[in-house]
């Protein structure tokens, strides 16, 4: 037997020390000595009784001396990109918008603000349909965004109907999501997409003072007050809401009065709203400017847990286990058949690069079919990660998988590169604090 090359320990109070096995997703606390043991290449699993490397081997943490983890890693990871269980595709349906935040990702819609029309909702609905059959699939996820996605809700409308009426035909599981900016939604919206939709989600930029000036309308009038009606709406239709408050450089400080507004709302407990936290970040032109309010890559890793532990002091949790990304990737698109559809009926893989034409990875043809595929489709589908020089030897390869692809390409103008701004510095905060605040009496950490 030999030690894991995916064992991480990270100090506890008291002296112990929390091993997580990114690879198999084990969690246990160990001593000093057993540390050493674990950490020593050759093993020394001599000095470990039988029954223990056993249970030892069982979660992962040794393994045998002829097994090539690395390669299970990328067996497993491959075998995810490829399979054909799930099929993911957004289907954006406008690039307008009837907001203008300041840091918009997508320009306010006046880059561009193409609408589906008819015609191309036919081909995106049959292209979905062969998409299924010949995958063989048996879960659809669905996900309608913009713009502003109800700005055509017609379109939307009728692509959710006709798939799901395929889907129940072919007994494949539908599931379907809408992003929005919650200020479309009403009563009778959400009575129209109520027998669809599994989630929809909303977002939030501070306490209502704050939100008001960041996310408004086009005459410049603020959105809080209507977001949280679209809320109650959703909730009396029976729809889950994923909340995203989103953080800036700015709102730091103001974040405790936003979540002091949530649990007067009884947010943190109410089963069909889950608040959830995510960087403002610079993903390029449409994204946010130089000196502007955006998250640095760097500085994730301090900001993110101060959130979350402001959030659990008002019962708000916002932290879940990090997982093997052949498990739960965190790119929706990095399987084989999970694409983004755009208002033209172009294909992206990526839905930072939506838009610009230099990176469409395809289109759909007048029968429904993919055709066109150029080389971006290539590249992103060949990104290896245990074949990326950087990202091979770092234990939370399995968590991480070479991190963002867009954030990759846009540092090194290649695919075929690692990211580590949202994972690798992030990756022992996270499990820390999701232990600490779903196991009450957990130790914490060396610095407490």
């Amino acid at each position: 037997m030999k030690p894991s090359i995916f064992n991480t320990f990270l100090p506890l109070s008291g002296g112990d020390y929390l091993l997580f096995n990114t690879l198999s997703g084990t969690i246990v606390t160990v001593d000093e000595e057993m540390k050493s043991i674990l950490e020593n290449e050759a093993g020394e699993s001599g000095n470990i009784d039988e029954n223990s490397l056993e249970n030892l081997r069982e979660l992962g943490v040794v393994t045998g001396e002829d097994t090539d983890e690395r390669a299970f890693f990328e067996y497993k990871f491959q075998e995810k990109k490829f399979s054909t269980r799930d099929v993911q595709v957004s289907v954006l349906l406008t690039y307008a918008c009837n907001l203008s935040c300041s840091y918009c990702y997508e320009g306010r819609g006046e880059v561009i603000s193409k609408s589906m029309d008819k015609e191309t909702s036919e081909k995106v609905i049959k292209c979905i349909m062969n998409t299924v059959d010949d995958s063989g699939c048996r879960n659809l996820g669905l996900t309608l965004y913009g713009g502003e996605p109800l700005l055509n809700y017609r379109q939307g409308l009728e692509i959710l109907e006709k798939l799901s009426l395929y889907c129940k035909e072919r007994d494949v599981r539908f599931k379907a999501a809408l992003i929005s900016n919650g200020t479309l939604i009403d009563r009778r919206i959400a009575g129209l997409f109520s027998p669809y939709l599994n989630a929809v989600q909303l977002t939030l930029d501070g306490p209502r003072w704050y939100h008001d000036k960041k996310r408004v309308r086009k005459d410049l009038t603020g959105t809080y007050d209507r977001i949280m009606e679209s809320v109650s709406i959703l909730k009396e239709s029976g729809i889950p809401v994923f909340l995203r408050v989103q953080i800036s450089k700015d709102n730091l400080g103001l974040l405790e009065e936003l979540f002091e507004e949530l649990k007067s709302r009884g947010f943190g407990s109410d089963p069909l709203i889950k608040p959830y936290v995510f960087p403002l970040m610079n993903i390029g032109e449409a994204g946010c400017l130089p000196g502007s309010e955006c998250i640095p890559d760097n500085d994730y890793a301090e900001i993110l847990p101060e959130v979350w532990e402001k959030a659990a002091g008002y019962g708000l949790s916002l932290v879940s286990k990090p997982v093997p990304t052949y498990i739960q990737p965190f790119c929706s698109f990095f399987n084989n058949y999970s694409y983004i559809i755009d208002p033209y009926g172009d294909i992206y893989k990526c839905v930072s690069l939506v838009g610009k034409k230099e990176h469409k990875a395809a289109y759909i043809d007048d029968g429904g079919r993919i055709a066109g595929q150029t080389y971006e489709m290539i590249e992103f589908m060949s990104r290896n990660p245990a074949r990326i020089e950087k990202c091979r030897d770092c234990p939370y390869l399995p968590t991480c998988s070479g991190g963002c692809a867009f954030k990759a390409y846009s540092g090194n103008e290649s695919f075929q590169s690692g990211d580590c701004s949202l994972h690798k510095s992030l990756e022992e905060r996270k499990i820390l604090a999701y232990l600490k605040y779903s196991q009450p009496g957990f130790p914490g950490d060396g610095d407490e």
